[in-house]
């Protein structure tokens, strides 16, 4: 719960600096910066501590794919900006989600509930249109199911290790950031 309150003022304090820009530019081309600047500022700050996260665990792990890994940790809430949500609405949705479960399907009409329940479908869905992951294709699906419960996912036989090993390290960081 702590972390959710260090979200909430950094949503309404932060602003990007010449080091996060940077560190952008390292891992983006010209036209995902302007795929990724679709975000909320908030949501871009959170992308990039996650990715900065997802950047050190596949250094210390040696992964082969390391730059999409940190590709998929700038962008995998890319789809919140098909419905950005303030910051009352996400507070709203991550409480209702924590009451609700999987109750709260049952009102995903509503826009910032539907933002919130399908954002990893709908950067899936963007990321496939631009090519952005098609040297690692397994990478559209960690966006698309990394906020699914991990337990059922293992019951899927059509995902393998690499998908997993990289879905649990963005989990990782994206519940501590």
């Amino acid at each position: 719960m702590v972390h959710r309150i260090r979200q909430f003022y950094r949503n309404i304090l932060y602003g990007l600096k010449p080091m996060d820009e940077a560190f952008i530019g390292r891992y983006l081309s010209m036209k995902e910066q302007e795929i990724f600047s679709r975000l909320k500022k908030s949501e871009q700050y959170h992308s990039i501590l996650v990715a900065k996260g997802v950047e050190e665990e596949a250094a210390k792990l040696g992964m082969k794919i390391q730059d999409d890994l940190v590709k998929m940790g700038l962008f995998h809430d890319l789809g919140k900006a098909v419905r950005p949500t303030n910051i009352i609405e996400k507070s709203m949705a991550v409480l209702l989600k924590k009451i609700l479960r999987e109750k709260l399907k049952r009102i995903d009409r509503v826009g910032f509930i539907s933002s919130y329940l399908y954002h990893g479908e709908r950067g899936e869905e963007i990321l496939r249109r631009e090519k952005t992951f098609d040297r690692s294709p397994f990478l559209y699906q960690v966006v698309r199911y990394h906020h699914d419960n991990l337990e059922k996912l293992k019951r899927n036989p059509s995902l393998d290790g690499d998908f997993f090993k990289s879905l649990e390290i963005l989990k990782k960081y994206d519940d501590l950031n």
